[in-house]
């Protein structure tokens, strides 16, 4: 059994060697070739969409405490993308965020897995959850849910998750 070793960090250019590695693997390279035409059109597409430029948070909530999301995720490159500034571009990794932390980042909006979301007890209790109740992303209730692979798989559907956040974060910024 041959093993193939693949990038996997969390931008379009390792997306786009996956796709390579993966189609070379497999003796398909000229379909490799194809689907990263593909999807550089369709991130063309997605990243001509406008922007809002908001201050947006990413949580991530599995075991009670949430998690942001800092630099050099694939949360944080998809809200790059998306154009959104993450109010957490000064922390490395994902980490445990406290209440106070929450609160004092004050977010215009809150992107939460949809995983994260159902683990909290819905939208109702996320909303009224210590630290997150406080922002103004709260009180106007400025949260986009997104399917967790979706927004942080950073594979051949990246142009899908870019649309659907940028149209929802237009959404809710309206509000």
């Amino acid at each position: 059994m041959r093993v193939v070793t693949v990038p996997d960090a969390p931008s379009v250019d390792s997306l786009k060697a996956r796709v390579r590695a993966v189609a070379d693997a497999l003796g398909v390279a000229a379909a490799g070739e194809r689907m990263v035409d593909d999807i550089t059109q369709e991130l063309a597409r997605a990243e001509a969409l406008p922007a809002t430029r908001a201050r947006a948070l990413m949580l991530i909530n599995r075991t009670g405490t949430p998690q942001g999301a800092g630099r050099d995720t694939a949360a944080s490159e998809v809200m790059h993308l998306a154009g959104l500034d993450n109010v957490l571009q000064g922390q490395q990794g994902y980490k445990p965020l406290s209440a106070e932390a929450v609160g004092a980042l004050a977010p215009d909006l809150i992107v939460v897995t949809q995983a994260s979301l159902e683990a909290t007890g819905g939208m109702e209790k996320f909303l009224r959850l210590p630290g997150i109740a406080a922002t103004q992303a709260a009180a106007k209730r400025r949260v986009v849910v997104m399917d967790d692979l979706l927004i942080l798989g950073m594979g051949p559907r990246l142009p899908v998750a870019l649309t659907q956040l940028k149209q929802e974060v237009a959404n809710v910024m309206a509000r």
